[in-house]
């Protein structure tokens, strides 16, 4: 899966079900520092459109509760001022138009088949309190719901209230309140409060759905949208103000629980970078550390020279899949290969010789015959020409490397499960070898294949060497927010990466793994999807324990791709991103690092 930005990319697509009503989602996941949201791409979650505004068009508003007991209102339309963010579905066309007009912005949809909605992804929190508050006069709507509506999610659960001529209904929660909708402008307020959800008009509670907030959010959205949105169903209305408030619940601290044979201890979170995400994090020779969001082609780093307690602005880091050799020569691996006309493929990958204070492009050489071209979760659209190089490249004892890639084999017919249609073959990982330092490879192994495992198959591979001289595998099988995760598998070599055992599962969920063995010999991995977490062995990846949440757990809040590295002999920092206030208290994308100490009792 390739859920990391990497550049010019394409989003998911699909079709939602009622009452984000049967819109087409095409831009659903937006990659952003703050109001908006994000996704993934397999070879593919990528990089996707801020379908609002920019968090600084929200900057000069009011500020939004950021766990304060004091909550302050986020404005997104205060007519005749115009909304601060863009339609996200539908555009004004001949009969669907936004227009402003005598102090109210009149939305009319008299078309079947188009909508337009304003959205802002707001991250609020399901633990918490939100308010949001829009002063609406109905000029007409059909029967069908979402001809005019306001729809809000927070995370977890999702719901809309559409406006008839003679009544507000709230569409999942099956309530509503009769009332003359189009005699005049009326105030509605909902607040939601964790299953709880109630509708106020001009300050009267009108429906009250205690325990009724409940349908699952779709793919996990945090946001709110109002305007026209059914395309079957038409409407018209005005719409002179639409803003919202929320109180965040405090904050809940990292606590590891006991484990039997571990002592794991919870140290300091640092920021490191402010408003980006899907981080990586790569550790030299020398003990430098640097951090680098998007991680294929990072725009930017931060850098630490001291264990990660502070952080300063560098030049981006390598990719993914980087691996130091001696003499400070570092071979940063690309992502996509590229099918050459002798049926071998290329792979543009960076090359330094002094530690990383310059680089060199190049291209090196890969022989996969049995390789054929692979889809992923961004539809139809989405074709990869030959295997993906996600993050896992090691130094064998002979001094070989070895990488592991996902992709598919001539022959593999095993479909997606939960992506729909087309959907794409299920992946397989292999391992590749070089024996010139990275400038070609070949000779690959199948490492990780079962047909019947997982949604996606075996990818996103992370490797490592465990004390006892065998070379772990773990690897993605699932991980499409909206559907129940699938298992984290891994697999061993105790020859060098020439015979692998069966896949066996190591955790109940976990996109993009990552794996780091302590001096003590203790095995840590992380992982996610929903959240982030930890779990351990300290037997050699033959058995796994203790797996515990570190950071926030539904998706929008974290892209839950994360990075772990040594910082001691029996202490790692682990490198994820989560949302926070910023100072105009919004929230913003945050990469933090958390200290663990993991010894042997």
């Amino acid at each position: 899966m390739t859920d990391t930005p990497r550049g010019p990319e394409k989003t998911e697509t699909g079709t939602l079900a009622l009452p984000w009503f049967q819109r087409s989602l095409d831009n659903d996941r937006e990659p952003v520092p703050v109001l908006f949201g994000p996704s993934k791409t397999h070879s593919c979650r990528r990089l996707l459109h801020v379908i609002a505004t920019s968090a600084l068009l929200l900057a000069g508003n009011d500020r939004a509760a950021a766990g304060s007991p004091e909550p302050h209102w986020v404005t997104l339309l205060e007519a005749p001022r115009a909304p601060v963010c863009e339609p996200n579905v539908g555009a004004n066309s001949e009969d669907t138009t936004a227009v402003m007009e005598n102090g109210s912005l009149r939305i009319t949809d008299t078309s079947a088949t188009r909508m337009l909605m304003y959205r802002a992804r707001w991250n609020a929190d399901p633990n918490g309190t939100t308010e949001l508050e829009a002063r609406v006069k109905l000029i007409r709507s059909a029967d069908g719901p979402c001809g005019q509506c306001l729809d809000f999610a927070d995370g977890i659960h999702e719901d809309s209230v559409s406006f008839y001529s003679d009544r507000i209904a709230l569409w999942f929660a099956k309530l509503d309140y009769p009332m003359n909708t189009t005699d005049d402008f009326h105030a509605y307020r909902v607040c939601i409060r964790g299953t709880d959800v109630q509708v106020f008009v001009d300050g009267k509670l009108a429906i009250d759905g205690k325990g009724k907030f409940v349908h699952p959010a779709e793919d996990g959205r945090n946001a709110v949208q109002f305007g026209a949105g059914s395309p079957r169903d038409t409407g018209e209305a005005l719409w002179q103000s639409m803003r919202f408030q929320m109180r965040k619940a405090k904050p809940s601290k990292i606590e590891a629980p006991q484990i039997p044979g571990l002592d794991v201890q919870v140290g300091e979170t640092v920021l490191i970078q402010r408003g980006q995400w899907y981080p990586s994090a790569f550790r030299f020779a020398d003990g430098r550390i640097v951090v680098s969001p998007g991680s294929f082609l990072p725009a930017t780093g931060r850098w630490s020279t001291d264990g990660g307690r502070t952080w300063q602005d560098g030049p981006p880091g390598p990719a993914n899949a980087a691996i130091e050799l001696d003499g400070g020569e570092v071979v940063s691996l690309g992502f996509w290969t590229r099918k050459r006309p002798d049926g071998k493929y290329s792979l543009n990958q960076r090359r330094s010789t002094d530690g990383w204070k310059t680089f060199a492009e190049e291209q090196s050489v890969l022989d996969i015959p049995l390789s054929v071209p692979c889809g992923g979760d961004g539809g139809p659209d989405e074709v990869n020409q030959g295997f993906l190089m996600d993050h896992g490249v090691i130094r064998l004892k002979s001094g070989k490397l070895m990488a592991a890639m996902y992709g598919n084999y001539k022959g593999d017919t095993a479909k997606s499960e939960g992506y729909g249609e087309p959907g794409f073959i299920k992946y397989r990982t292999i391992v590749v070898f070089s024996s010139d330092k990275g400038k070609t490879w070949g000779n690959p192994i199948a490492a990780g294949y079962d047909a019947k495992i997982g949604q996606e198959g075996l990818c996103e591979a992370g490797l490592a060497r465990a004390s006892n001289g065998d070379i772990l595998c773990v690897m993605r099988s699932g991980g499409r927010p909206g559907i129940p995760p699938t298992p984290l598998y891994v697999c061993r070599s105790s020859d060098e990466g020439q015979t692998w055992s069966k896949p066996a599962p190591a955790a109940d969920k976990g996109v993009w793994p990552n794996l780091c063995v302590l001096d003590n010999g203790i095995v840590v991995c992380t992982y996610g999807r929903p959240g982030n977490e930890l779990v351990f062995s300290d037997d050699n990846g033959q058995t796994w324990k203790g797996a515990f949440a570190y950071g926030q757990g539904t998706w929008g809040t974290t892209s839950s791709y994360n990075s772990v590295v040594p910082v001691g002999p029996d202490t790692v920092l682990v490198v994820y991103d989560r949302t926070a206030p910023a100072e105009n208290g919004i929230d913003v994308r945050d990469i933090v690092g958390t200290f663990f100490t993991v010894r042997r009792k």
